[in-house]
């Protein structure tokens, strides 16, 4: 499948409110994480973010990425979407607002000359089934 990722730069209005009563107006970065799959019935898309919940079988995953992802974006302010229906995309957008803090400058960094490469590897390891 295709599984496509956007982001940008928004300043949500008092019309946040129509999303997240939680939700603040002012700065957000948007993340919209689509994929092609098979989408989700609403009775599983209402659930989705409920801890534990899984439709995969036995021993094939604890249900706890999206509940976990829905906990850190309340935690810090956020918000997180889903629109998805049976046989088509799935969607998730989330909130995440925008520090208002600026970033320490740089630290000075002496370059490094001497770097080998060509010769790396990359281990991946996946649970799953190619």
């Amino acid at each position: 499948g295709r599984l496509t990722i956007q982001t940008e730069s928004v300043t949500l209005g008092a019309e946040s409110m129509n999303l997240d009563p939680e939700l603040s107006p002012g700065g957000y970065v948007k993340i919209t994480v689509s994929d092609d799959g098979f989408g989700m019935t609403s009775d599983v898309a209402a659930r989705a973010f409920e801890p534990f919940f899984n439709t995969k079988g036995v021993g094939e995953g604890t249900g706890l990425g999206l509940s976990t992802c829905y906990g850190i974006l309340k935690q810090n302010h956020g918000h997180i979407t889903l629109e998805s229906r049976s046989g088509e995309v799935s969607t998730f957008v989330l909130y995440v607002p925008k520090s208002a803090d600026q970033p320490d400058a740089p630290a000075e960094v002496e370059p490094f000359n001497d770097l080998v490469g060509g010769s790396e590897t990359v281990l991946l390891v996946e649970d799953e089934e190619a």
